[in-house]
């Protein structure tokens, strides 16, 4: 696998970007708009999936990693291909789109290219506690108790943050929105898990 491309943007496209590494130019595609405020010529390094078929290879770039981690989920489901998944990505960031399908947004997806309302709704049944599972660094598996007592233990939100933060959310949105659903909490609901998902939900109905 190809973990990543680093050189010369060259050229960019609606949905793809060119990047020269030591002679060769490699073809990328990407979601729309990606590396768009970049200038040609600068450096950067785009991380990547290489997909194989009967028809041919395809190589695509993202802007973070965390973008890739979402192709990856999305076309993991049912009847979403790599155009869709890169549809829904140039249509939603990470974290815009963690949000939507945590408040059940059909409406969000349904408006991408090439996705309906059965693939919208499979990606609301399926991803959900795979997008909970992204937690990097963190040595607890998806789903299981801090052992921080009390309402909102500083383990589970130490760690929700780190999730927030890995989708997309800048510091000050992932502790405001920690904070703000601190008060919604049943006691011992200090779960990482159900933070990060009453977070998101506070985020989208801003």
């Amino acid at each position: 696998m190809i973990d990543h491309v680093r050189g010369d943007l060259v050229r960019r496209e609606p949905e793809a970007i060119v990047v020269r590494c030591n002679g060769i130019g490699f073809r990328l595609e990407v979601p729309t708009g990606a590396y768009a405020e970049v200038p040609e010529g600068e450096q950067v390094e785009v991380p990547t999936t290489l997909i194989l078929r009967q028809d041919g290879v395809s190589l695509y770039g993202f802007s973070t990693p965390t973008e890739r981690e979402f192709f990856a989920l999305l076309t993991s489901i049912t009847g979403i291909g790599p155009k869709s998944a890169l549809g829904i990505l140039g249509n939603s960031s990470p974290s815009e789109l963690a949000e939507a399908i945590m408040n059940e947004d059909v409406s969000a997806l349904v408006g991408v290219k090439g996705i309906g309302k059965k693939s919208a709704q499979r990606i609301l049944i399926e991803l959900p506690e795979k997008i909970r599972a992204l937690r990097p660094g963190s040595a607890t598996k998806p789903g299981k108790k801090s052992s921080q007592a009390g309402l909102f233990g500083e383990a589970a939100k130490n760690e929700a943050l780190e999730v927030l933060l890995s989708l997309g959310c800048t510091r000050a949105e992932a502790e405001a929105a920690l904070d703000a659903v601190a008060d919604r909490l049943e006691p011992g609901e200090e779960d990482a898990d159900l933070l990060v998902m009453h977070a998101l939900k506070a985020l989208g109905g801003r």
